[in-house]
């Protein structure tokens, strides 16, 4: 089953769909969970438990509905937030309880698309081309990287596509979005990104790719480099530039791609 996140739906519209459109090219059959509404990540950092166990039996209901064809394989996620948020639900519940036990089995299947993706072994099964970015720099999500040690996936499904990286020096250091912390703190929260984007030459990178929108959404409203009248930079989500390449590998001529800036 694929899971679609609410920032991937307002902000990225396409990722949705690349992400079901690279796992439907690989083999598999995709199921597209609908009428749950969030997974309730904004709850879970802000600490309202009554409604993010809400929003959890809601996407709880919205698997037992599509299990009703037989089980699923993995609940894949187009967001390293829902991925994260997912995986906690089973606390949300007494340990006795039915909702628990969907939680624990729903738990052992949560996959966000990158790890999915790479323990598939995709990169060396789908061919590849030139998606027409230039230079791409991966940003890593602060939860999964250092709380689920997913880094290097991605890494390597981005290192099979024909594309130039640019390193980013310390690629730990959070974003400055941290959930709700840009709505609630936003002078911090743009100095921290201003701090994260300053380590990336003006001219290093032509794109910033990630798993996660809320991630990228935040970046694209900074400014790349130390020029105030710089342009904002460039993102989108890796879902979306996996699936450009995979179609760039048929095509002879690559469709221009659509970046999403501050600027926009």
């Amino acid at each position: 089953a694929l899971l679609t996140s609410c920032m991937g739906r307002i902000f990225f519209p396409a990722l949705g769909n690349s992400a079901a459109n690279l796992l439907r090219a690989a083999g598999f059959r995709v199921v597209e969970l609908r009428g749950f509404g969030c997974c309730g990540a904004p709850y879970r950092e802000s600490g309202e438990r009554d409604k993010l166990r809400r929003q959890a039996q809601r996407l709880l209901d919205a698997v037992a509905e599509a299990e009703r064809d037989g089980p699923l394989t993995a609940l894949v996620t187009d967001s390293a937030l829902c991925a994260v948020t997912l995986e906690g639900y089973e606390r949300l519940f007494s340990k006795e309880s039915p909702q628990a036990a969907q939680a624990r089995s729903l738990g052992e299947r949560i996959r966000e698309l990158s790890l999915f993706l790479d323990e598939q072994g995709v990169a060396s099964r789908l061919s590849w081309g030139d998606p027409g970015v230039g230079r791409v720099a991966f940003h890593d999500h602060c939860q999964s990287r250092h709380g689920f040690n997913v880094h290097l996936q991605p890494r390597r499904l981005l290192a099979a596509l024909p594309v130039e990286r640019a390193a980013w020096p310390e690629p730990q250091l959070c974003c400055g979005a941290g959930g709700t912390y840009m709505l609630r703190l936003p002078q911090r929260s743009e100095a921290i990104r201003e701090f994260k984007l300053q380590a990336l030459e003006p001219d290093d990178a032509t794109w910033i790719t990630g798993t996660n929108p809320g991630c990228l959404m935040h970046l694209a409203a900074g400014k790349s480099g130390p020029n105030p009248s710089a342009p904002s930079p460039r993102v989108l989500p890796l879902a979306e530039l996996l699936w450009q390449s995979h179609q760039a590998a048929d095509s002879p001529q690559t469709p221009p791609l659509s970046p999403t800036s501050g600027d926009e």
